[in-house]
C-alpha cells in the first residue's frame, strides 16, 4: 500500500531561525511523502530570503499582514494536497520518527480523526499537550485561573489537570491535543470544516478538537511520538497582545460552546474569572516589561 501524502502547515512571524532549524527536523527524519507550507505573517527578518534557497521542499505564502493563526492556518490548508495535514509550530523540532507514528495512530481506526504527540521542552521535561476539554470550571480553577496563579497547588486547580504519565507509549483517546503539533484527517477535515477564523490567536485548537468530537470524530495522544518546543516564541515578541488574545479568544470559546448550556450567575462568574485573569497578566507583563527596560538601562550606564 502506497503511503499517505502529508501536507505540513506552518505560520510563521518572525522566527527564521527556528523555522529553518524545524524544516531541517522534518526532512531529517521523516520518509513519509510530504510537502511544507509556510504561511508568513510579514516577517521582516530574512524569512523569505531564507526560504528561496528551500524552495524545491518548501512553499512559501507570503501575507502582507497578520491576519491571526487561524486565518493563516487556513490559507496553507486551502493549498495542501495531503491525505493528512499538520499543523506544526515553527519552534518546533520533530524527532525521530514521529510523523510517521501520527499518520500510523489515524490509520488505525475508522474514527481516528486527529492525533498529536508527546511534547517536552529543549531540556527534555514534558509538556501538558493533551487535554480535557475546557468547562466553567477551567476558567475558575484551570492553569490559567487567577486561583491557580495565587495557590498552583490548591485541589481544586488539581483537579483540572490531566493526567498523563510520560512512561504510557500505548495511544490514550483524550479530548483535544495542541495545535504546535496537531494531524486530522482529510475526512475528519471535510467533516468538521476548517478552524474558526474568529480566533485570532489561542483556544482554536481547542474549538477545532470539540468540533471534531460532536461529528463522531476521535482524537488520540501519542506518547511514543515525539516533539521538541520551544513555546512563545512569537508571542513572546509582543506579550502584551498575546494576553489579550488569549483571553479574548478564551472567552470566545466559553460564549461559542459552553455559555447556553451553563447557568447565567454561572456565567457571569466566568466572565468576571477571565476578566481578572486578563487584567493581572496584563499588569504582570507591564511590570515585567518595565523591570527590562530598567535593567538595560542600568546595564548601559554601568558599561
Amino acid at each position: 500500500m502506497r503511503e499517505p501524502a502529508l501536507s505540513i502547515v506552518i505560520v510563521a512571524w518572525n522566527v527564521r531561525d527556528l523555522l529553518l532549524d524545524c524544516i531541517r527536523s522534518i526532512i531529517e527524519n521523516t520518509a513519509l511523502e510530504y510537502e511544507i507550507i509556510v504561511v508568513d505573517n510579514a516577517s521582516s527578518d530574512g524569512t523569505g530570503r531564507a526560504l528561496g534557497e528551500l524552495a524545491d521542499r518548501v512553499a512559501f505564502v507570503p501575507l502582507e499582514r497578520n491576519r491571526g493563526f487561524a486565518a493563516d492556518a487556513n490559507l496553507g490548508i486551502r493549498r495542501s494536497r495531503g491525505d493528512f495535514i499538520l499543523l506544526l509550530n515553527p519552534d518546533t523540532l520533530v524527532c525521530g520518527d514521529c510523523l510517521e507514528t501520527l499518520v500510523r495512530v489515524l490509520e488505525s481506526g475508522d474514527t481516528a480523526g486527529i492525533a498529536g504527540p508527546m511534547q517536552v521542552d529543549r531540556k527534555g521535561r514534558m509538556q501538558c499537550s493533551a487535554r480535557r476539554f475546557p468547562s466553567w470550571t477551567t476558567a475558575l480553577f484551570g492553569s490559567s485561573s487567577l486561583l491557580c496563579r495565587i495557590a498552583p497547588e490548591n485541589r481544586f486547580s488539581r483537579r483540572e489537570r490531566p493526567c498523563f504519565s510520560h512512561k504510557t507509549r500505548e495511544p490514550l483517546q483524550v479530548d483535544w491535543v495542541t495545535g504546535a503539533c496537531l494531524m486530522m484527517k482529510r475526512e475528519t477535515l471535510d467533516a468538521t470544516g476548517e478552524l474558526d477564523e474568529r480566533f485570532f490567536m489561542y483556544w482554536e485548537d481547542a474549538d477545532w478538537c470539540l468540533r471534531a468530537h460532536r461529528a463522531g470524530w476521535k482524537t488520540y495522544w501519542a506518547p511514543s511520538a515525539t516533539i521538541r518546543h520551544a513555546g512563545g516564541a512569537s508571542s513572546r515578541q509582543a506579550p502584551m497582545r498575546s494576553a489579550i488574545h488569549y483571553y479574548r479568544s478564551m472567552h470566545l470559546y466559553y460564549c461559542k460552546n459552553i455559555g447556553s448550556s451553563t447557568h447565567a450567575s454561572v456565567r457571569l462568574c466566568v466572565l468576571i474569572a477571565i476578566g481578572a485573569c486578563c487584567g493581572t497578566a496584563l499588569i504582570a507583563n507591564a511590570f515585567r516589561h518595565m523591570a527590562s527596560r530598567s535593567a538595560k538601562r542600568n546595564s548601559g550606564a554601568a558599561w
